[in-house]
């Protein structure tokens, strides 16, 4: 994440989207997400991640681990990545950008919101954290 920003994607035919994906056998979830965010749209995340919760999605049936991170620095404001993950994702080149959270409810899908309202509680509290500490 950027301050108050959330790192999307844009798949030609699913619209915005966050990383995410499918965890491998013997993969931690935490793995799971270093590797999507590389596969989807082609960030190395070195650092720490924070782990806010699990969230379920409905269709299709299963549980969503939900991370943040900080962006890794010399990121652009956007760029093209052609994914390297499943084949279906192979045959697209995906515009990834940064969406701020304000926008965030009006550009992604409704899928996605219950994990931006996760998202969004995590900044407000983070926010307020650094407030105290100024």
């Amino acid at each position: 994440m950027r301050e108050f920003a959330v790192l999307a994607f844009r798949h030609p035919q699913a619209r915005v989207q966050l990383p995410k994906g499918t965890r491998e056998p013997g993969e931690s979830p935490e793995e799971t997400a270093r590797r999507e965010v590389f596969e989807e749209v082609g960030v190395v995340l070195s650092q720490p991640l924070v782990a806010l919760g699990q969230w379920t999605c409905p269709d299709p049936a299963s549980i969503w681990h939900v991370f943040v991170a900080d962006a890794p620095p010399g990121l652009p404001p956007a760029w093209r990545h052609a994914p390297t993950g499943s084949d279906e994702e192979r045959r697209h080149v995906f515009d990834v950008i940064w969406v701020q959270m304000g926008d965030a409810l009006e550009v992604f899908h409704p899928l996605f919101h219950p994990v931006l309202g996760v998202m969004r509680t995590h900044l407000d509290h983070v926010g307020k954290t650094r407030a105290s500490q100024s």
